[in-house]
Order: structure tokens, then C-alpha cells, then sequence
């Protein structure tokens, strides 16, 4: 069998990372949780992901910011936008 898809997942919503990484765990991904946009930006640049899994509404880079970045170096990795709005 293959290397798990390695997964950036940037969320700040405790509650929300602990559910969700539970879920792609369960489905057999290789996941890591940035709890900023900030983490997220420095643990993009030292490693190679397969899809990148952004909150948009982060402390420090938010989710805008960060596909920015990361367009803007020529990385064609998906990126799937996970963010809810509270009211």
C-alpha cells in the first residue's frame, strides 16, 4: 500500500480541528493541525503536502492570504476551503 495523502489542515477552533482531524484520521490520511495562519505558513514551506485545508478567517495569515502565498510560489496543490460562519 501507498503513503497516506498528507493533509495541512489550518483551523484556530479547537473543537472544530479535534473533530475534524478525527474524521480524515479515521479516513486514513496523514494529517497535520497548524493552529494559525502564521503555523501553517511556516510548516507549508518545510514539507511537501498533498492538499492543503484552510479555515479562512485565521489569526496571524489568514486563509485569503495563505492561497495567495502559495498560488503565488507556483504550487498547483488543491486547496479545500473548511470554514463556517458564526452568528
Amino acid at each position: 500500500m501507498g503513503d497516506k495523502t498528507k493533509i495541512l489542515y489550518a483551523e484556530d477552533n479547537a473543537t472544530a480541528a479535534m473533530i475534524y482531524s478525527e474524521i480524515l484520521e479515521e479516513a486514513g490520511y496523514s494529517l497535520t493541525v497548524a493552529k494559525d495562519g502564521n503555523e501553517a505558513w511556516h510548516l507549508y514551506e518545510t514539507a511537501e503536502w498533498d492538499i492543503l485545508l484552510f479555515d479562512m478567517d485565521l489569526p496571524g495569515k489568514d486563509g485569503h492570504e495563505l492561497i495567495r502565498l502559495v498560488r503565488e510560489k507556483g504550487d498547483q496543490v488543491p486547496i479545500v476551503i473548511l470554514s463556517s460562519v458564526n452568528h
